[in-house]
């Protein structure tokens, strides 16, 4: 038996999954940042929306609290509200690097209630972290930063969908 031979390719495969595990992490804790950061610009965003939403008079009935940040379930959640039908759920999937979003908007006139789903996924680039707007696992758009995540999410709650 060549045990140098089998012990090498040991060593090789434990390197190959410490080196593996290791750019998980990093890529989860990039994930997480950009997660973090995009909520805070949610915020910000809103706080832009609300007040011309209010000046154009679009505030009335259920919607007259505007565009609002709901406490969320999760650490890795953001959740939007406008009025009273139409809510935005965004989730971090740390372990794919993605960032899915699902809204629900107003019924339409039979009474159905549409879903619109977006997804982003996450990466580290020269440009540092960004996220690309996925759709059946290709890149269709991007890449954007924390603040365009956020002015998406915003811009989508208030239309009704996402664009």
């Amino acid at each position: 038996m060549d045990y140098a031979k089998i012990a090498a390719e040991a060593r090789a495969l434990q390197d190959a999954t410490a080196h593996d595990a290791a750019r998980r992490r990093k890529q989860e804790e990039a994930s997480e940042a950009f997660f973090k950061a995009m909520e805070k610009c949610v915020y910000e965003e809103v706080d832009k929306a609300n007040p011309e939403l209010r000046r154009m008079n679009l505030l009335t009935g259920d919607r007259e609290r505007g565009v609002e940040v709901s406490p969320k379930q999760f650490q890795a959640q953001c959740r939007l509200l406008f009025g009273r039908n139409t809510a935005c759920e965004v989730n971090l999937d740390t372990t794919h690097a993605l960032i899915d979003v699902e809204m629900t908007g107003e019924p339409d006139n039979k009474g159905e209630v549409k879903r619109h789903r977006i997804e982003f996924a996450v990466s580290t680039t020269e440009m540092g972290v960004v996220a690309h707007r996925i759709a059946s696992g290709a890149m269709i758009a991007g890449p954007f930063g924390t603040r365009q995540v956020a002015e998406i999410l915003v811009v989508g709650i208030i239309r009704g969908h996402f664009e």
